[in-house]
Parts: structure tokens; C-alpha cells; sequence
């Protein structure tokens, strides 16, 4: 098959020094390579892959100072770019919102992968007002073209709620990670392990509450850009020996934080549709102790691979049973359920169904 993979212009394939989608479509990528596939990523030029490469920048727009990659879209050009080299393709799946304007002109199937949690804004201001409905049906029509793809059932109970204007056809796929390239450890030290970017709705200050009142060490890693506020009032005054900020992590090191912590913290305050973390530190043999926001419930299992808690109280006491969790548990159920060949499977079987063997397709 020759797929497109688009994704917006904010960071490289694979990403420097942060978690997220750009790993997913990574891992995806390599793997429909491998097994053969004529896989085009429109990505950045410092993005590193075995597809064929098409990029618009030199590096992640996030990551050049002349760009105000915050204040204009500049990712609407990658998704212009896709749409004029459509005809070469037999789908295009792209892992950003962009794509949905230049849906007129393209002439192949589109499968979408929503990465972002549901916002019922856009139902509640036009599509359920009945003044609006002749104004934007042209755009409906649009959003009706594509295959949705949600990495969570969470997520997917959520925008349920626009299945009457478009979200007919949709699919859950839970994203994978590489197992094998996770370093299992059954022998922990003795921290707490916080990885995400430093602000209030992934919980970081929560994390150090929890570590406090449990008397643990603890190690906070991620970025804290446009958080400055938040780590200057919130986190650093609670800095101490043993309670630490590393900063941002690569994917070596964050392996060897994951592998060595007691347990992992996700004490969220919002509702994230996957988690990476969950899954990567489970791979190490790392226990998660995640509040029970998003996704948490389908990616732990409760009480065996780690505790879904209902806040700090609770994970206090969570951490006081944390040598009940078999760590070999934690991998062999990562192994089992988020693999990137499961994930890769269900996506090949995806392709094919919007995909007419022998000949060009049109959108749906």
C-alpha cells in the first residue's frame, strides 16, 4: 500500500526531549516499512526515518525562535502539501486536525487519528443550532469524508456525542509502543518517577504532594515551556534533595528513570485520551499510579499492573502496597495489549478496508 503519514510541524518524527504523538507515528511508520509498505511522512527535515521524507522545515516550528509557531498554523501548509501529491497515494492518514480543510481536494480515502481529548464547543455552538445548519454543511460534509481512529473507548464514549453530524464511522486502536526496546527491571530503587510536561493539568504538583506525605524521594522530568509561572510558584519551592527536577529527557534516559523507579505517577487533573507513560513504564516492570481521568482504567490493570485512585489519599495508600504488584505482570501485559505490531495490525486491516485494490479511490 502507499500511505501518506502527515503530522503537524511542531516537533520531528520521532520528537527531541518530550513524550507524544510524533513516538506513535514513529513507531507506526517503521513498522509499515518494514513490512513492506511505500510509506511517505510528511514531516520536519531533522525527523529521523526509513519512509520516504517530505519536509517543509528544517526542524519542529516549536523549535525555530523566528517562527511565532504559537500565533499562526503554520502546520496548514504540511496538510496543503499531502492534499496536492494526493492522487499518489491509496489513503492518507494524518495525525493532525489541519487536515480536515483540504478534504475537497483530495481523492483518497483519509483516516484521522484524534490525539486530542474531545471539546464539545464546536456541537454545542453550531452543529446542534438550528440556524446554523444550512451555513455549515458544506464542512460537515467534509467531516463525514474521513475515518476517525480513537486510541481510547474513553475517548470515543466522548464524541459519541457528535455521531449524528458525523461521527459515523470510527474505529478504536490503542497506540503500541516497541516492548522489547522498554529495559525491564525487577529490582527498582527507591523514588517516585514523574514524567510529563510541568504544569497543573498533568498534576506536578500533585506529584510532589503525594511524594511528601508518603516520605518518598521523587523525580520530576519533562519541559516546562510556557509553564514558567506554574514551576517558579508550584515546583520549585518544593525542590529539594529529595524531591528533584531533571528537566526535559531523551528517550535513553527516560528508559532508565522508568526501570529504576518504585512506582510512576499520573495524578491528572485532566481527562488525556491515551497516556504514553502509562504503558511505557509498565513495559519496565514499573507500576502506574494513575488517578482515574481519560484512559487510566483501560490502561491499568487495577490492583495487578497498578493503582487507578481517586486522589492523593489514595495514592498514598497505594504506594504502601506497591510490592504487591508483580513487576513481570506490568511487562507481560504491556507486551500483551500495546504492542506496536498489535497496533500495527489493526491499522493495516483499516487500510484495507477504505483501500479498492487495483484502482484509485475516491473519498468514501
Amino acid at each position: 500500500m502507499k500511505i501518506a503519514q502527515v503530522v503537524s510541524l511542531a516537533e520531528s518524527v520521532p520528537p527531541q526531549s518530550k513524550n507524544g504523538l510524533e513516538f506513535v507515528v514513529s513507531w507506526l511508520t517503521e513498522e509499515l516499512v518494514k513490512r513492506g509498505h511505500q510509506i511517505t511522512l510528511f514531516a520536519p527535515a531533522n525527523s529521523k526515518t526509513k519512509a520516504k521524507l517530505v519536509s517543509l522545515f528544517p526542524q519542529g516550528i516549536s523549535r525555530e525562535e523566528w517562527l511565532i509557531w504559537s500565533k499562526k498554523n503554520y502546520s496548514d501548509w504540511n496538510t496543503s502539501l499531502v492534499a496536492s501529491m494526493s492522487q499518489k497515494f491509496d489513503l492518507i492518514h494524518s495525525h493532525t486536525g489541519t487536515i480536515f480543510q483540504f478534504i475537497p481536494f483530495i481523492n483518497c480515502p483519509v483516516v484521522y487519528t484524534i490525539h486530542e481529548p474531545y471539546n464539545d464547543n464546536l456541537r454545542k455552538k453550531y452543529l446542534s443550532q438550528q440556524r446554523y445548519k444550512k451555513y455549515i454543511k458544506f464542512i460537515i460534509n467534509q467531516y463525514k469524508k474521513v475515518h476517525y481512529v480513537n486510541i481510547s473507548q474513553k475517548q470515543a464514549r466522548d464524541f459519541i456525542h457528535c455521531q449524528h453530524y458525523y461521527f459515523k464511522n470510527h474505529t478504536t486502536i490503542y497506540n503500541g509502543i516497541p516492548v522489547k526496546k522498554f529495559s525491564f527491571n525487577n529490582q527498582p530503587q527507591d523514588y517516585l518517577l514523574y514524567l510529563g510536561y510541568i504544569n497543573k493539568d498533568k498534576g506536578a504538583d500533585l506529584a510532589i504532594k503525594i511524594a511528601q506525605q508518603s516520605k518518598m524521594k521523587l523525580i520530576l522530568a519533562g519541559g516546562i515551556i510556557g509553564q514558567e509561572d506554574f514551576y517558579k510558584y508550584k515546583i520549585k519551592p518544593y525542590l529539594n534533595r529529595r524531591i528533584k527536577y531533571i528537566g526535559p529527557v531523551d528517550f535513553k534516559q527516560k528508559n532508565e528513570l522508568y526501570k529504576n523507579a518504585l512506582a510512576t505517577l499520573t495524578p491528572l487533573r485532566w481527562h488525556e485520551p491515551f497516556g504514553l507513560t502509562l504503558i511505557e513504564s509498565q513495559a519496565c516492570g514499573t507500576p502506574v499510579i494513575a488517578f482515574n481521568r481519560g484512559a487510566a482504567r483501560e490502561l491499568i490493570k487495577n490492583n495487578k499492573t497498578g493503582f487507578v485512585v481517586e486522589g492523593v489519599t489514595q495514592a498514598i495508600e497505594s504506594i504502601k502496597k506497591i510490592d504487591s504488584i508483580k513487576r513481570k505482570e506490568c511487562r507481560d501485559w504491556t507486551e500483551n495489549k500495546f504492542s506496536v505490531e498489535r497496533m500495527v495490525d489493526e491499522y493495516e486491516n483499516l487500510y484495507k478496508k477504505y483501500i479498492q485494490p487495483n484502482k484509485q479511490t475516491a473519498i468514501l
